[in-house]
């Protein structure tokens, strides 16, 4: 879903005549890399998934926290932290919701994955927080608050970053 937000969000500001893209100075970007790598390779190395995937949240807020003072990256800190207390209290899985809109292709993607996910269930801690959201455009897929909250703040950014902020900050913070 963040690729398509990215894309959308760069046409976007083209559109409201923004500029080329110019990243932020971030405070500490090597943290997102490597809480971008430690996702990588828990793929790799499926058995340290829990630990690279926790590891991986941790580092993102850190990173996140670090950059409070970018407005847009608070929408992304909310979100990590919704994803991350989700998955910390289900036992290292996000939880998603069984829709009936799922075909057996989606339903078996999530059985091939239950490393990184699981069904909702009444043991589910905080479900509302969990992959509940289905999609089934542009591809078929479940998203949870956090999900949509991270990209928010990615096409909020982006935007900003081209000329063309969504909003004004507040200079009194």
């Amino acid at each position: 879903m963040q690729l398509i937000v990215v894309g959308l969000a760069v046409i976007i500001a083209f559109l409201r005549g923004g500029r080329e893209l110019i990243l932020p100075n971030f405070v500490w970007k090597r943290l997102l890399l490597v809480a971008i790598g430690l996702q990588l390779i828990s793929f790799v190395l499926p058995v340290l998934k829990v630990v690279l995937v926790d590891l991986s949240y941790a580092v993102a807020l850190l990173f996140l926290y670090l950059n409070y003072k970018i407005v847009e990256l608070r929408f992304a800190l909310i979100g990590v932290a919704m994803n991350s207390l989700e998955i910390w209290l289900n036992r290292g899985a996000m939880p998603g919701v069984h829709v009936s809109g799922m075909d057996r292709l989606t339903v078996g993607l999530l059985n091939n994955h239950s490393q990184w996910h699981q069904f909702l269930t009444a043991k589910t801690v905080f479900p509302f927080l969990a992959d509940i959201f289905y999609m089934s455009f542009p591809y078929k897929a479940i998203y949870s608050v956090g999900d949509f909250m991270i990209a928010l703040s990615i096409g909020m950014l982006l935007q900003r970053v081209m000329g063309k902020p969504l909003f004004q900050e507040n200079k009194r913070l």
